[in-house]
């Protein structure tokens, strides 16, 4: 007899903005459909071993925080580099794993989907007396 493994569970969320402390509701798949920058600064801790997948499925990019101090201490995300991780807009993906060691989620695969253009900002650039331009 051949016994097939269960489905993964999806559950959606459609939040944008800076969302601390994620329920997923014990699924293995969390969908964000955002209609615009949604920012995961932490999720729900769980079982150590548990595994989540976060796929990005709607028009907004999304982002994780890493070690974001708003979220509670176990549902940190250690992303593994010291900014965010970004999810294009409709395609990117990553899996987390909850360590029980350290008490966080951490980063074990990340695929961004495409790729992302930063906004344009006056700021960002230099120039000196020769006009030689400095990004």
């Amino acid at each position: 007899m051949v016994i097939n493994p269960p489905l993964p569970v999806e559950v959606t969320i459609t939040s944008t903005g800076n969302q601390d402390d994620v329920d997923f509701s014990g699924a293995t798949v969390l969908r964000c459909n955002n209609a615009s920058l949604l920012t995961i600064r932490g999720v729900l801790a769980t079982t150590p071993g548990r595994r989540l997948i976060i796929m990005s499925v709607g028009a907004g990019q999304v982002d994780l925080a890493s070690q974001n101090t708003n979220s509670a201490v176990a549902n940190r995300i250690i992303t593994g580099v010291t900014g965010i991780i970004s999810l294009a807009a409709g395609v990117g993906r990553v899996e987390i794993v909850y360590d029980g060691s350290t008490a966080r989620w951490r980063v074990v695969e990340h695929e961004q989907g495409a790729w992302i253009t930063p906004t344009f900002d006056a700021a960002n650039y230099t120039g000196n007396n020769s006009m030689t331009w400095t990004v």
